[in-house]
């Protein structure tokens, strides 16, 4: 055979074959594929057969003449192997067995075969070759399926193995068809009498010929196999499922490496940062600033403080603590759930004795008394942290195992996994903040991404939707019709339920602990919707993981006790917004149909984005508003937007969040050190290549045939992270490591230039060249990791929590600044009336009255709000009261000058704040004063 490398062998796996053929169009239901190892005279079927493909060593060709005879009185459908396709004697051998079966095998309309056969059934051998040698539908699909198989990839001329068709004719006559011939490619065997197709041909061919398709009209009966066969079929099937037993598990390993070195690297980290193994209970509880100290405090209720688990459930989800003087369920505004399962675990595991302390005293100085610090799980702080940081430890396997099924190559998942270690510090911070919500909830969106990309490589997932139906009501509805022997491409109806539950407990583990992950599950949604809308999602896939998420939405509403803000954000609106352009899609074009013209493909997509922007603005301004009184719990959120995008607007709020570094745009300090590692310019290099493959494939006419959308997703859903995060730099933790997973299709083949695939060593070339170049800054990164020192040390926060718990009654109320209302309700236990969870209209109309000492008002109006709320004690920190350590316009006089309407108070020069300094009386008292901090009881 003569070179070529346009085109590389495939296996003799009726596994590929099947997935080959379906992509090419053909209805599978209407044949399928089986293989068998000897060709004993007991092996027989009950089935009828319509083709035998054999596969045998290129030597058998010597008994067979070179040379057919023509054929005088029937005509075959036959095609050559040219020179250019001398790979291809399985593509050609499959083309020979359903090219005369055409009344019997269903091709789908417009699918490449069918166009292939339409296009050359009045065409001779050799010209039927040059179509298909310059059919790239087909071409791909075989480039496709060739790098699939268990085995490598070849050159022409190293295959060795030869495959030939047997077809019966229309007229029962045997023929024997083997595109290699140099004359006509059909060979008359003989007429079928009495005996059969198999035994037939069996007089034909030696025993080493070793593999046979067969095909089949739509039965479902199993085959029955003699039992000498049974054995050896059974003992190949073993071996194979023992090999890819053997490599999940080589994976599983992997993985689990690689989150143990994850878990012990940020551990080090977060405690060479806070020397937190030496610190006392009470330093560590206030090391957890702001929200955390707030999350933290809740499960030190739980695990510590109540009496059992159950009276500690109670007590929060009957709250009069939080924000008093009223009562709240926590559980319905806050996202808890964390707290609440490591409460219950921290009580199994003590109760059992497992858990264990070791204390003794460490001596801080002269100036300041020695503690008692204890280490060991028994203590709570190291429960809590160390829960978080195994957690987190697995978001890395995680991402291992992502890019790994991603890229197709453990090479991939290896890329993926120092793409992120390189540039840890701009992809999390959970080493530094290990309480917040996210440390809970990113290690499952990554799961979430996972299950997303799963769902979409699953071609027929579901089909034949009927949408006006319930999603529970279709899958009872269409599977009840399956037959145990479903071929192996149709997804039974328990997988379809391992998805619905794979999709369904992933988005609730990631919703459940961050009140942030609705507004990425929006763009997520809206990423597959602009698949759908291009027409490259197909409906039954969108429509599938749109009715999952309907029940992981309700599902979550109904944990987190209807919390208002989950039912109506920009994920709910968004979902059914989506829902309905899926239903009312319906009445107007079967979505699965193929388009005939690019001119109806554009009025599909106006059609589908017109009807969504209908959807989405009744769901909001007019169903939302009419079954809620109140919708603005994340208005302060649109309002950080608008004021990117604005100069002009601002807000209390918006200046509250956004002269914080974390919420500004994104530095170029972190742009700059992204480049370094080599993360940004080489995942655009990838961005780009998909991005073009993304244009082209939106204009195809083919029924979403070789279409990657999983990838598309992943561009679109990349692309809605760095808009994120270039708008708030506390958010790159989404876009850093999405571009650490596309980083692993570099080594996905697919990808690579077609003349690169059959160089296997180009791929290790390229994956050495891309940890070479990553590392030159990624180990320097490490090291600076690695280099930061330091020890948590608050003591005048220490005198004052001393005090309050020696000097104060337990039902105390007491205001200030959120995050030192956090830290005191940990520490103390007594009643606040603001805390750091910003995401409520109620709390951040109390933290813009509270937070009014540092305005113009007088001392008078700020006492008269602290009495309506009936505060005992106001905790003052002077440092607020400064105006000239903050950037223009983020001082609190400055802020509240925005919304400010009294023109006698914005002339004022003297703050609220300097007045309690100077003369507290009549409205409050100095009780307590140590370096910045004061408490002041209210008269």
């Amino acid at each position: 055979m003569s070179s070529s490398n346009s085109w590389h062998a495939l296996e003799s796996d009726p596994d590929l074959w099947r997935v080959y053929m379906e992509k090419l169009g053909v209805d599978i239901n209407s044949l399928d594929f089986i293989e068998i190892y000897s060709l004993d005279e007991d092996y027989s079927f009950n089935e009828t057969i319509y083709s035998y493909i054999f596969l045998y060593p290129d030597s058998g060709l010597s008994s067979i003449s070179n040379v057919y005879q023509p054929l005088i009185d029937e005509k075959l459908w036959t095609i050559k192997q040219i020179d250019e396709l001398d790979c291809c004697c399985c593509l050609i051998a499959l083309l020979h067995a359903i090219g005369n079966n055409l009344d019997k095998v269903i091709l789908k309309p417009n699918s490449p075969l069918a166009e292939f056969f339409e296009k050359t059934k009045t065409m001779t051998a050799d010209e039927r070759a040059l179509v298909l040698l310059n059919d790239k539908k087909i071409h791909q699909a075989h480039e496709e399926i060739a790098a699939q198989g268990q085995t490598q990839m070849v050159d022409s001329g190293k295959v060795g193995y030869h495959y030939t068709a047997y077809i019966v004719s229309n007229s029962n006559k045997l023929y024997e068809l083997n595109g290699s011939k140099k004359g006509p490619q059909a060979k008359f065997i003989g007429e079928l009498n009495n005996e059969s197709f198999f035994s037939r041909v069996t007089q034909e061919m030696p025993k080493d010929r070793q593999s046979t398709i067969r095909y089949r009209q739509g039965t479902k009966n199993k085959q029955q196999i003699p039992s000498s066969r049974e054995t050896k079929i059974e003992k190949n099937e073993s071996y194979s499922q023992l090999n890819s037993l053997a490599y999940i598990l080589v994976l599983l390993i992997i993985a689990l490496i690689i989150s143990y070195l994850h878990f012990s690297y940020i551990y080090e980290l977060f405690e060479n940062d806070k020397h937190f193994s030496h610190l006392s209970t009470l330093e560590r509880e206030l090391s957890f600033r702001t929200e955390m100290g707030l999350y933290y405090s809740y499960f030190k209720q739980i695990a510590i403080e109540s009496s059992s688990f159950i009276q500690g459930f109670l007590s929060i989800i009957s709250d009069n603590r939080t924000e008093a003087p009223t009562t709240i369920n926590v559980l319905e505004r806050f996202n808890l759930y964390p707290e609440v399962l490591l409460s219950l675990i921290y009580r199994i595991m003590n109760s059992q004795g497992i858990l264990t302390e070791i204390c003794y005293r460490v001596d801080r100085g002269e100036t300041m008394s020695s503690v008692l610090s204890c280490e060991g799980h028994k203590e709570p702080t190291y429960f809590y942290v160390t829960s978080v940081f195994i957690l987190n430890g697995f978001l890395l396997g995680i991402l291992f195992l992502f890019g790994t099924y991603l890229s197709k190559s453990i090479l991939g998942g290896i890329i993926t996994t120092f793409a992120y270690i390189f540039n840890h510090g701009e992809a999390t911070r959970v080493m530094w903040t290990p309480p917040l919500r996210e440390s809970f909830s990113f290690p499952f969106h990554v799961l979430q991404l996972f299950v997303i990309t799963y769902i979409l490589q699953q071609q027929q997932t579901l089909t034949n939707i009927d949408a006006m139906k319930s999603f529970i009501g279709y899958i009872k509805k269409h599977d009840q019709s399956i037959h145990v022997d479903i071929p192996q491409n149709l997804i039974s109806h328990r997988h379809k339920i391992k998805l619905v539950l794979m999709l369904i407990g992933s988005t609730i583990l990631y919703m459940l602990p961050w009140q942030f992950a609705q507004f990425t599950l929006a763009t997520q949604l809206l990423s597959l919707g602009l698949l759908y809308i291009v027409n490259l999602l197909p409906f039954h896939q969108f429509f599938f993981i749109l009715c999952a998420q309907i029940l992981s939405l309700i599902i979550s509403a109904m944990l987190m006790f209807g919390n208002r803000m989950l039912l109506t954000s920009l994920f709910s609106i968004t979902l059914f917004s989506f829902y309905f352009v899926c239903i009312l899609d319906k009445f107007f074009l079967n979505s699965s149909s193929s388009f005939q013209s690019y001119r109806l493909l554009i009025i599909i997509i106006i059609r589908r984005m017109i009807l969504f922007l209908f959807s989405f603005i009744l769901i909001k301004f007019v169903i939302i508003n009419f079954l809620f009184s109140s919708t603005d719990d994340d208005a302060h959120i649109w309002d950080i937007l608008k004021s990117k995008f604005s100069s002009t607007f601002r807000t209390f709020d918006t200046q509250l969040y956004t002269c914080a570094k974390e919420f500004d745009f994104i530095d170029m300090e972190t742009i700059t050190n992204l480049c370094r590692t080599g993360l940004i310019p080489l995942s655009m290099i990838i961005i780009c290549r998909l991005i073009y493959d993304f244009i082209i494939d939106i204009f195809r006419k083919d029924n979403y045939q070789y279409k990657q959308i999983w990838n598309y997703y992943h561009i679109i859903q990349t692309g809605a992270y760095i808009f994120i995060g270039l708008l708030i730099m506390r958010l790159k933790l989404f876009p850093v490591p999405q571009l650490c997973l596309l980083m692993s299709l570099f080594m996905n083949e697919q990808l690579w230039p077609r003349k690169f695939i059959v160089w296997k060593k180009f791929k290790f070339i390229v994956f050495l060249l891309i940890l070479i170049g990553m590392s030159i800054q990624g180990r320097k990164n490490i090291k600076e990791q690695l280099k930061i020192k330091g020890e948590y040390s608050n003591y005048p926060m220490e005198k004052m929590i001393e005090w309050i718990n020696l000097n104060t009654q337990n039902e105390s109320i007491f205001a200030g600044t959120m995050p030192t209302m956090a830290n005191l309700k940990l520490s103390t236990g007594r009643r606040i009336i603001v805390h750091p969870h910003y995401e409520h209209r109620k709390i951040r109309h109390r933290v813009k009255l509270v937070y009014r000492m540092f305005s113009r008002n007088s001392l008078r109006y700020i006492h008269s709000i602290l009495k309506q709320y009936q505060v005992n004690y106001y905790v003052y920190e002077s440092h607020w009261c400064t105006i000239t350590n903050r950037p223009k316009g983020c001082s609190f006089p400055e802020m509240y000058d925005i919304d400010e309407q009294d023109q006698k108070i914005l002339t004022r020069t003297t703050l609220a704040c300097h007045t309690l300094e100077s003369h507290p009386q009549p409205y409050f008292k100095k009780i307590f004063n140590y370096d910045y901090l004061s408490i002041y009881e209210v008269l």
